[in-house]
């Protein structure tokens, strides 16, 4: 079921822009998720937001790296994710 909860985070929020990196885990009262703007020179950055859709936090702010696929620690202490680096050869972190 956890592609019809990010369905229903996308419906609800409409001003969270869809992206292929951009599914959401939800802990507590925070939903967190990699949202991309497809502006020029900016890549995917990990966002925080309230399960109202309010208060939305960028949790990174890295334009030439890609942060994806955010998942809460089994404590939801920490959240862990993917950073790529630029370039052609550049490999996951």
């Amino acid at each position: 079921m956890p592609g019809l909860a990010v369905l229903i985070v996308s419906a609800l929020l409409p001003f969270v822009p869809a992206s292929p990196a951009g599914a959401a885990l939800v802990r507590g009262a925070r939903i967190v998720f990699s949202r991309n703007d497809d502006l020029p020179g900016t890549e995917p950055e990990i966002m925080s937001m309230t399960s109202a859709g309010t208060n939305v936090l960028a949790l990174t702010n890295t334009p030439a790296i890609v942060d994806l696929g955010p998942v809460y620690s089994p404590d939801g202490k920490r959240i862990a994710f993917s950073r790529w680096g630029a370039g052609p050869d550049s490999q996951p972190a």
